[in-house]
C-alpha cells in the first residue's frame, strides 16, 4: 500500500485529494491539519509515508524556509508540492532544493496525479539507489585506502631491515660480484618503497583528500633542503648539480611547503634517473608579466629528452618509460600525474619542454607572495667596486655566478679556459678575485695556486665537484680556498668576504660533520635513546649506532621513554611516531612540559608515514626533525653529527 501524506490546512484542497486517491487502487491518503511546525515533524515521523504532499498554503514566503528545512531532513522521502497559477514560481523554488514535483490543483486529474505520484517515488527511489551506489563507491575507495596504507606500513617494517642491511653490507668488504648483488637489493628496496609512496598518494588525490596548505615558508632552505635530498644519488652518476635561486627572491614566501618540495624532488628525482652524464638544474625566478607575480622553478637536465608525441601524454596516470624512448624508468607512472594535481591544487601550472638527445626541462608556475619583502638574504652591492675573475672549463656556472655578482655589486667577468693549468698574465692585477673551475685533481690544485700567486697575490677561489656527501670546504691560505658544488648563495658570500678579507681560516671553524667511523661515539659521546616498538626497526636502528660506537637505551613505548627521560638527561631521543600506551606526539609534548630548558634533549621523529609531512609540522608539535623511514644510514649520521654532546669530547687520532 502507497501511503501519501497531505499536509494543508485547505478543507477544498484536502476534499479534492481525497477523491483523487479513492479512485487509485493501492494508496492510501493520511492527512494533517496544519496547527504547528513541530507537529508536522512528528506526523512525518510516525506515520512514514512514502510521499509528503504539502497544501499551496505553505509555499507562501513565510513558511518557505519550515518547507526547505522539512525537505532537507527527510530526504529519503519524495515530496510533492501543491500549489496554484498564482504561486507556481514558490513551488519551482522548491524543486530546485529537493522536492520532487508539483501539482497545480486547478489541472489536475486523476491520470495527471496518479502519474505524478508514481513517478516521483520512482525518481526519489533512483535517488536512494544512486545516493547508496556513491556511499559504496566512497567506501570501497576509503576501504582500498586503509589497505594501501595499511600495506604500506607492514611493507616498511621489513624493507627497513633489507634496505638498511644492505647499505651496512655494502660498506664491508666484498668483491666485485657481491657488491653488485647487494647494490641491487638495496635500490630495489628504494624502489619498492617509492612505489607505495606514490600510491599511496595518487590514491589520496583521487579521493579528494589532499588539503593544500597556505603558510610562511622559508624558500631557499627548502630549495637547499630538497636538493641536499638527492645529492648523493647525482654523485653516485657524478652528475653536476647546480642550484641557481635568484639573489633578490625573498627569504619567505606563503605557499604550502610540503606540497612544493614533492612536486620538486619528484621531478628532480627523474632528472637524475634519465640523465646519465651532465647536469641537472634546479632554478627558482619570478615573473612578472602576468596580474600577480609567480614563482617559476624549473628543472633542467642533459639527459635522454622525451619524444613530442608523447609529452601530452606525460601527465596521466600510468604513462610508464616503455610507451617511449626517454629511457627505462622504474616505478608505474605515477609520479607526474601527482605533480599535476598538486600544482593545480595550488592555483598553478607546469610545463615540459624536450628534445629528444639533448634533455629536459620541466617548469612549474605558482603564484606566490612575499612574507618579507624588506628582509633580502644578503645584502645588495655588498661588493661593490671589486672586480672578479672566473675561469671556467664550461659555462655551466656562469649565468649562476654572474647573477650573484652582479646583485652584490661587483663587476663580472668569466671566460673559458681549457687548460687545467693555465698560464696568467699580469692583468690579474686588475681584479680583485680570482674564481675557478678547472677540474683539476688536488695536486694541480696546489699547482694552480701557486702559479697563480706567482704572478700576483690574488684571493682566490677554486670550486671543485664533491666526492663525497660530507666532503667540506678547504681553507689553502688566509686567502685561498677550495668551495665545493653546489654553490649555495649565503655559503658562497662568506667565502668571498673571508677570502677578500685574508679571514679564510674563519670557515674552518663552521660547524663541520665529525668523520663516520665506528670511534665516533669516542669523539662525539652521545646519550641516546630509542623509543621504537617494533622489533625489526630496533634490530636496525640499534645496528647502526653499534658501528659508530654507540650503544642507546632501548624502550618500547612512550610511556618507558618518559620515565627514562626523569630519571637521566640524554641528548638525543630517536622517537617512533606510532606506539602503544603512548605514542611519540604525545611522549614529546610531556618531554617538552616537564623537564627543564637546560636538560632538554633533541628530539627526532621516526616515521612511516608515506605521505610525508613536513618538518615544520613535526617542529609544531615539539620534534626538532624528522627521519622517514626505512632510515637511511647517512641521515641518521647526519643527526647524530648536528647533536650537541653534553659529555667531554675526545679528538679523533691522527695517524
Amino acid at each position: 500500500m502507497l501511503r501519501l501524506l497531505l499536509i494543508t490546512d485547505d478543507i477544498a484542497e484536502r476534499q479534492q485529494f481525497a477523491k483523487l486517491v479513492s479512485k487509485i487502487n493501492g494508496m492510501e491518503l493520511l492527512h494533517h491539519v496544519m496547527p504547528k511546525e513541530g507537529e508536522v515533524i512528528q506526523r512525518i515521523s510516525e506515520s512514514k509515508p512514502d510521499v509528503v504532499l504539502i497544501g499551496g498554503c505553505k509555499v507562501q514566503k513565510e513558511s518557505y524556509d519550515f518547507v526547505t528545512d522539512l525537505i532537507a531532513r527527510f530526504a529519503h522521502i519524495a515530496f510533492i508540492i501543491s500549489c496554484t497559477e498564482n504561486n507556481l514560481k514558490a513551488a519551482l523554488s522548491l524543486i530546485a532544493v529537493g522536492a520532487q514535483d508539483y501539482l497545480i490543483r486547478d489541472h489536475t486529474d486523476e491520470f495527471i496525479f496518479e502519474k505524478t505520484i508514481l513517478a516521483a517515488i520512482e525518481r526519489e527511489n533512483l535517488r536512494k539507489k544512486l545516493s547508496k551506489a556513491v556511499e559504496k563507491e566512497l567506501e570501497a575507495r576509503q576501504y582500498s585506502n586503509r589497505l594501501l596504507s595499511r600495506m604500506s606500513h607492514e611493507i616498511r617494517t621489513p624493507m627497513n631491515a633489507v634496505i638498511g642491511m644492505a647499505e651496512m653490507l655494502c660498506e664491508t668488504e666484498l668483491t666485485s660480484k657481491q657488491h653488485y648483488y647487494t647494490q641491487l637489493i638495496r635500490e630495489s628496496g628504494n624502489m619498492l618503497v617509492s612505489l607505495f609512496n606514490d600510491l599511496l598518494d595518487y590514491s589520496k588525490i583521487e579521493s579528494g583528500r589532499v588539503k593544500i596548505h597556505h603558510r610562511p615558508m622559508l624558500l631557499r632552505q627548502s630549495m637547499q633542503e630538497t636538493l641536499e635530498t638527492v645529492l648523493s644519488q647525482a654523485l653516485e652518476k657524478k652528475l653536476d648539480i647546480i642550484l641557481h635561486i635568484q639573489p633578490d627572491l625573498p627569504q619567505m614566501i606563503i605557499g604550502d611547503a610540503l606540497r612544493i618540495r614533492q612536486v620538486v624532488m619528484n621531478l628532480i628525482e627523474n632528472a637524475i634517473k634519465f640523465t646519465d652524464a651532465g647536469h641537472v638544474k634546479l632554478k627558482v625566478d619570478a615573473e612578472y608579466s602576468g596580474k600577480e607575480p609567480l614563482l617559476a622553478i624549473s628543472v633542467e637536465d642533459t639527459g635522454q629528452g622525451i619524444k613530442e608525441d608523447v609529452l601530452p601524454q606525460l601527465f596521466k596516470p600510468y604513462v610508464k618509460g616503455e610507451e617511449h624512448e626517454a629511457a627505462q624508468i622504474k616505478g608505474i607512472g605515477l609520479g607526474l600525474a601527482i605533480c599535476d594535481h598538486l600544482v593545480k591544487r595550488m592555483d598553478g601550472e607546469i610545463k615540459v619542454i624536450s628534445e629528444p638527445g639533448k634533455g629536459t626541462t620541466f617548469t612549474v608556475l605558482l603564484p606566490f607572495v612575499s612574507a618579507d619583502e624588506d628582509k633580502p638574504v644578503t645584502k645588495p652591492n655588498c661588493l661593490e667596486g671589486k672586480n672578479v675573475l672566473f675561469l671556467t672549463h664550461d659555462n655551466l656556472l656562469v649565468e649562476l655566478l654572474n647573477d650573484y655578482f652582479s646583485y652584490w655589486g661587483a663587476k663580472f667577468e668569466a671566460r673559458k679556459e681549457e687548460q687545467e693549468t693555465p698560464v696568467f698574465t699580469d692583468e690579474l692585477k686588475d681584479f680583485d678575485l680570482l674564481i675557478t673551475d678547472l677540474r683539476a685533481n688536488f695536486k694541480l690544485d696546489l699547482k694552480l695556486v701557486d702559479r697563480v700567486r706567482q704572478k700576483h697575490a690574488i684571493p682566490h677561489i677554486l670550486i671543485k665537484d664533491r666526492e663525497k656527501i660530507n666532503d667540506q670546504l678547504v681553507v689553502i691560505r688566509k686567502d685561498t680556498v677550495i668551495l665545493l658544488k653546489p654553490l649555495i648563495m649565503h655559503e658562497m658570500i662568506q667565502t668571498v668576504k673571508a677570502v677578500l678579507n685574508e679571514e679564510a681560516d674563519v670557515l674552518n671553524q663552521r660547524d663541520h660533520l665529525p668523520p663516520a667511523d665506528e670511534h665516533m661515539g669516542d669523539y662525539h659521546p652521545l646519550e641516546i635513546l630509542v623509543a621504537e616498538d617494533n622489533a625489526i626497526n630496533q634490530k636496525i636502528i640499534l645496528s647502526v649506532l653499534n658501528r659508530f660506537g654507540y650503544s642507546p637505551k632501548l624502550v618500547e613505548n612512550g610511556k618507558l621513554a618518559l620515565e627514562s627521560v626523569m630519571q637521566k638527561t640524554y641528548d638525543l631521543i630517536l622517537m617512533d611516531i606510532q606506539m602503544p600506551v603512548l605514542n611519540g606526539i604525545d611522549t614529546t609534548q610531556q618531554i617538552r612540559a616537564r623537564v627543564p630548558d637546560s636538560a632538554q634533549p633533541r628530539i627526532i621523529a621516526l616515521t612511516a608515514d608515506a605521505l610525508q609531512k613536513s618538518h615544520e609540522e613535526y617542529k609544531q608539535k615539539g620534534m626538532d626533525d624528522v627521519l622517514y623511514k626505512p632510515v637511511q644510514t647517512k641521515d641518521l649520521l647526519r643527526v647524530l653529527s648536528e647533536t650537541n654532546t653534553r659529555r667531554k669530547t675526545t679528538e679523533p687520532e691522527v695517524f
